[in-house]
């Protein structure tokens, strides 16, 4: 089954990386959503794309010079807070859906893991990072499973997987052909597509080359297409 994971939860809907921009993706039907995480100065694991508060929020400066209930007086927009992992965890935890977290921050694989395991939540969560050994460090120490970001064509996609011990490549979806989808599957491996991923003729592109996910900030208009695709009887 192909993967719709809202980025960021549903980013170009509703405010990205908020609670509610999440429960939207669930709602819409995504499998799995994805979200970002930096640590606060107190070492909690802050919910947000960039190190610093600008421009998702009215706050300014690093995070990580914020305590967390501090950075929780922030407007993430609409009057919607940034969250910590936990109330996202929370939120979602007697659902299926799928937990896609970037580890932005360094000292994320450190901390990121415990939280998780404290939920019970492990078998529902994927690493990913374009800092490789953070993706290693967090599923050496769960069961968690791991994906490598990429931005431009691997020299040895099989190496690095097996390297860190991740089962999936995230590859720029400008990035994708149907050599590497099938050199990954033959290998029992997946790709999953990332960029802003919201045009028709890309949902197409990636269903036909077989690729197994993508990440979008449309998301209800990718499960648009899939459901006109299979309609419901």
């Amino acid at each position: 089954m192909f993967e719709v994971i809202g980025h960021r939860g549903a980013g170009s809907l509703l405010p990205e990386n908020t609670i509610d921009g999440f429960k939207l993706a669930f709602e819409l039907g995504c499998q799995g959503i994805e979200l970002d995480v930096h640590l606060t100065s107190d070492k909690q694991a802050a919910v947000i794309h960039n190190p610093v508060l600008e421009p998702t929020s009215n706050g300014t400066g690093l995070v990580g010079n914020y305590r967390m209930v501090d950075i929780k007086k922030f407007d993430a927009g609409g009057g919607r807070t940034i969250p910590d992992l936990n109330e996202v965890l929370s939120a979602f935890k007697n659902t299926d859906l799928l937990f896609q977290i970037e580890l932005k921050g360094e000292g994320t694989e450190e901390i990121v893991p415990g939280l998780v395991e404290n939920f019970g939540l492990a078998h529902r969560v994927r690493y990913t990072s374009f800092v490789h050994k953070r993706v290693k460090t967090a599923v050496d120490s769960s069961i968690s499973s791991g994906g490598l970001l990429m931005c431009s064509w691997p020299l040895s996609p099989l190496g690095l997987l097996e390297e860190t011990g991740a089962e999936n490549l995230h590859l720029n979806r400008f990035m994708i052909t149907e050599n590497i989808v099938e050199l990954l599957h033959a290998h029992n491996k997946k790709i999953i597509a990332w960029d802003n991923v919201i045009e028709e003729s890309t949902f197409k592109s990636l269903i036909d080359m077989n690729v197994d996910g993508a990440t979008s900030d449309r998301p209800d208009l990718f499960l648009s297409f899939l459901n006109s695709l299979n309609p419901v009887r």
